[in-house]
């Protein structure tokens, strides 16, 4: 296979430390301890894919918009060390930092007075320096790290292209929602990997799939053997990356995973990853006050979604059959990849209602197609489109057809 260089902003960040950011107290549109405000109960950030990685554009006040990204895998913000020289950031002080596996280096402390992400406004915080440009090449100039969302709910919605601050919150026993652990500043928490337990960090800034520790490479079955596919740029070096497919599944929260690519990184972590090619399948909603994550499959946006049986037939007719369908106003936690997907809720008076659908169903099949063989491609023009569909669904042991014509 050809090398290609991966820029995995997990391996960056990961040892950057929690650096406190902006004063304390809160504001009429803030939370405690946070720089970060907005005026509504909540603000939507538009994600743009680039070279692997979904960023946002930042205003820091220069004229430019620049490439960051949120990163689930850095507890603290970051910014190119060229910007912040660029624009005489006042230097607060200076820290040594690193990466898995990689020898630290120090890095200076600078305080930005003023950072704009769409409508959220980020005064006085910290920002560790690093040559991020260069180790991306070109690709972005900075990071946002968790500490500015401590106190929101941050949900991650890679696939539909968008990140949503609020000021709710997760409760335990949700669908999707486990706890996770928060050491040195990760998001942790225990994955099944074939059998095994595997403790992961959720990693935004990784372009990967599933990353394991190199000391599993003996231990998991296989299905062939690894290879080197490419290198990771770390804060202490490069490092050398082996991917090979899994003869197994990867189980966490309500979400299986068959066979997928792993990849292994020769570094001494003993913890892995999960980074955006799996990312950007699944909807996460991050509640750091609790420590709990809610995580689904991600579904087009506009659209919705499946389950399978055999017939009860519901026929509701939905729009003409020559114009493209409005909203069937159905909503999931699972996506295409999945043998089913389970409806979470159904907007009153849509075409879903109509149709009969009902909280709680799952989908099988669309068009006597199995879910796990539609891609989020194939199923926003599906749905979108104005063709009829026949859903195959279960509820409650019973298996269903409902027809929208």
């Amino acid at each position: 296979m050809t090398n290609k260089r991966i820029i995995g902003l997990f391996w960056l960040t990961a040892g950057l430390g929690m650096v406190a950011g902006g004063p304390a107290g809160a504001n009429e549109r803030g939370v405690a301890d946070s720089p970060l405000t907005f005026s509504q109960e909540s603000v939507e950030f538009e994600l743009e894919k680039a070279g692997g990685h979904s960023l946002v554009k930042v205003d820091i006040g220069d004229g430019t918009r620049h490439s960051f990204i949120i990163d689930t895998g850095a507890p603290t913000n970051v910014i190119d060390e060229r910007l912040a020289s660029a624009q005489g950031y006042e230097v607060i002080g200076q820290r040594m930092v690193g990466s898995p596996g990689g020898n630290p280096i120090p890095a200076k402390v600078v305080r930005i007075p003023e950072v704009r992400v769409g409508e959220a406004i980020i005064k006085n915080a910290e920002f560790v320096v690093v040559a991020l440009d260069q180790m991306s090449r070109g690709l972005m100039q900075g990071v946002l790290g968790m500490s500015l969302f401590k106190g929101y709910l941050l949900t991650i919605d890679q696939g539909n292209g968008r990140v949503v601050v609020s000021r709710g919150s997760l409760s335990p026993g949700g669908s999707g929602v486990i706890a996770y652990e928060s050491s040195d500043d990760q998001i942790q928490f225990d994955i099944d990997v074939a059998g095994q337990p595997v403790s992961v960090n959720l990693d935004t800034g990784s372009p990967g799939y599933f990353t394991l520790p190199a000391a599993l490479k003996q231990a998991l079955p296989l299905q062939d053997t690894p290879a080197r596919t490419g290198t990771a740029e770390l804060t202490g070096g490069t490092h050398t990356v082996e991917t090979a497919r899994l003869n197994g599944e990867i189980a966490f929260a309500d979400l299986r995973f068959e066979d997928p690519t792993v990849a292994f990184i020769d570094s001494s972590t003993t913890r892995g990853n999960i980074g955006s090619r799996i990312l950007d399948t699944l909807e996460i909603s991050l509640d750091q006050r609790n420590r709990l994550i809610a995580i689904h499959r991600s579904v087009p946006h506009e659209h919705s979604s499946q389950p399978a049986g055999e017939p009860r037939v519901v026929t509701r007719r939905a729009a003409g059959p020559q114009t493209p369908r409005r909203r069937l106003g159905i909503r999931f936690q699972g996506t295409p990849g999945g043998s089913q997907l389970i409806v979470a809720g159904v907007d009153p008076g849509s075409i879903s209602e109509q149709a009969g659908f009902q909280a709680g169903d799952k989908i099988i099949a669309i068009n006597d197609r199995p879910c796990e063989e539609l891609d989020v491609n194939e199923l926003g023009s599906l749905l979108g489109g104005a063709s009829p569909l026949k859903f195959q669904l279960e509820r409650n042991g019973e298996s269903l057809v409902i027809d929208v014509q």
